[in-house]
Formats: C-alpha cells, structure tokens, sequence
C-alpha cells in the first residue's frame, strides 16, 4: 500500500514517500527550528505566526534534516551527493552484457540457440519455463499477451521488487527489460 517512510539515527531525522505519493506528508517549520511532519495537517497544534514555512513531500522525495549542521538538506542536493559516491556508469559498462557480444560467445561455443519446442511436454511441466523460472501465471498474464499484440501487458498494481539489476536473487531476462511507471 500507500508508504510513508519515517527514520532517525541521531544526527539525520527524514522522511521518504513512496513513488507514487499516495500517503501525504505534510511538513511546517517553526521559527524556534522545530519540525513538525505528519500525514495530516494540525496533528500538533501550533500557532500560524511561530510557521517558518511549510509543504507537502512530493512523490519519490525525501525530507532530511541535518540536527548537526541545523539545516534541512535539500532532495536534489540529497541524492546528488549519493549518486556521486561511485562512478554508476563505469560500474554499468564494465558489467554490461549486450545481446551481440552474449550471441558472439554462444556462437564461439558452437551453441545451438535455434527455438526446438517439444510438443509432448505438458506446458506447465515444461523443463524450459521451470528451469528459467516462469509460472503458468506469467505465461498466462505476460507472455500471451506479449505474444498476440506485441504489447507488454498493463496492470493496476505497482511493482516495489528491487530492479533487476540491483536484486540478490537471480531474475527473469524479461525483469531487466520491464518499463515501470508511477501513476
């Protein structure tokens, strides 16, 4: 559901949205540098002239605040700053996989990749699906679709598993591919 993620350690106080912003997050600041931060407005009451400023957390942002340097840390300046820690980009090149290059070395290893159906098989029994981790259910909602109009299939729900790229456990060649949107 809806996410509102609040945290502390000591020094960093924040909070973060979920990227579909569903549950709200207001915010007010007061001139004696107190912050108040709760799902609705007026949950503490507070006199509007102490009110230094105020807003709503948007979707995918986070609201940290520094109790050591007194300062709020702005969610550009936030994740700027953890972006930056590691060369990403080097790190995706020198790790990346093309499709070409992955064809050159099946090919190098005289590997046979040409499509063999074995029309015996039961499908939901079919060694190939098992072995790469697909359900009947996948078939079903995904590749059938997929496969009739040459469209991925829209759902409802968000997905909040781990990019592929980034999961520990092993992931559909699909998941590497899947378009994610927010509504």
């Amino acid at each position: 559901g809806p996410a509102l993620f609040t945290f502390a350690d000591g020094r960093f106080c924040g909070a973060n949205l979920d990227r579909n912003g569903l549950r709200p997050c207001r915010y007010y600041l007061t001139d004696d540098d107190i912050m108040i931060c709760a799902s609705e407005v007026g949950v503490i009451p507070i006199e509007s002239s102490k009110v230094v400023e105020k807003g709503r957390l948007q979707p995918g942002r986070m609201l940290l605040v520094d109790t050591k340097e007194g300062r709020i840390v702005d969610d550009r300046e936030l994740k700027k700053q953890v972006s930056s820690r590691f060369d990403f980009k080097a790190w995706i090149l020198s790790n990346m996989i093309t499709m070409p290059e992955l064809f050159a070395k099946l090919d190098a290893q005289s590997v046979d990749y040409s499509s063999k159906v074995d029309l015996s098989v039961k499908f939901q029994e079919d060694p190939l699906l098992l072995t790469f981790g697909y359900t009947l259910e996948h078939v079903i909602a995904l590749l059938a679709p997929m496969a009739s109009s040459g469209k991925e299939a829209l759902g409802s729900m968000g997905n909040d598993a781990a990019l592929a790229c980034l999961a520990e456990q092993p992931r559909l060649m699909y998941d590497y591919f899947r378009q994610l949107f927010a509504q």
